[in-house]
């Protein structure tokens, strides 16, 4: 899997036009997998057809962008035979678009985690909300045309 993410943290670089962290986020001064210019992004890898994703992991990528004044992507990449896609995660509140929310399915995180299935997310926006926050689920390719 280390692989996997590497190769996924330099190919979100590329796409992005941002460096990839020296040692994947482990600095203390620097929390991030992938700067970009107003961006920070914590990338992560599945090969299973959904992933489990924890508000605390959520929480953390976002503070870590607002303490050097960025903006907050939560990436997951979908890894297996039939899929290689990425979708990215991102408050409401740093989303410079117009999008009706009345028109989006909603995910609710519950007791601080949610299964996100890569049949529910793939190609679509989605509303992800939690008690505190409200975020939006883009696919890839929307993200890179329209929010970089």
């Amino acid at each position: 899997m280390k692989n996997k993410s590497s190769k996924q943290e330099h190919s979100w670089a590329e796409k992005v036009g941002g460096n990839v962290t020296i040692g994947s986020g482990c600095l203390w001064f620097q929390k991030s997998d992938v700067n970009a210019p107003g961006w920070k992004f914590e990338l992560k890898t599945t090969e299973k057809k959904y992933y489990n994703l924890k508000l605390d992991d959520l929480e953390f990528c976002v503070k870590a962008a607002y303490r050097s004044h960025n903006k907050p992507g939560f990436v997951i990449r979908f890894d297996d035979e039939n899929n290689d896609e990425n979708v990215v995660i991102v408050p409401i509140s740093d989303c410079e678009i117009e999008i009706d929310l009345s028109e989006l399915k909603v995910l609710l995180i519950k007791n601080k985690q949610i299964k996100l299935k890569f049949t529910e997310v793939y190609n679509k926006i989605l509303l992800l909300k939690s008690k505190r926050k409200k975020y939006l689920i883009f696919p890839e390719g929307f993200f890179l045309e329209n929010l970089m």
